[in-house]
């Protein structure tokens, strides 16, 4: 879905249908495999926030990874708890 997600008003109202439907029963939604500007900017229309995939990064073993700074630890965290916090109010 998320590969057509770019390609007009069908796919779009099938992408919102689904993603306000996991809304309702208090999922977070999380678009997997965005590639493209276009298609991540259809994707935030349709109303999801969340998102992985090849434009934002590529795949890499968590070894490889470097180090979070303690700041970034907390802005995370903070960040978490805000949308922990909006999620219970809705």
């Amino acid at each position: 879905m998320i590969r057509n997600a770019d390609k007009g008003a069908p796919f779009a109202a099938a992408i919102r249908a689904s993603a306000e439907q996991f809304c309702k029963l208090g999922c977070k939604v999380l678009a997997e495999g965005v590639e493209t500007a276009a298609q991540h900017d259809a994707l935030q229309n349709c109303g999801i926030e969340l998102a992985q995939g090849w434009l934002y990064g590529k795949p890499a073993a968590v070894a490889s990874l470097p180090a979070r700074p303690q700041t970034t630890q907390r802005r995370v965290r903070k960040t978490i708890s805000k949308e922990l916090a909006r999620t219970e109010a809705h």
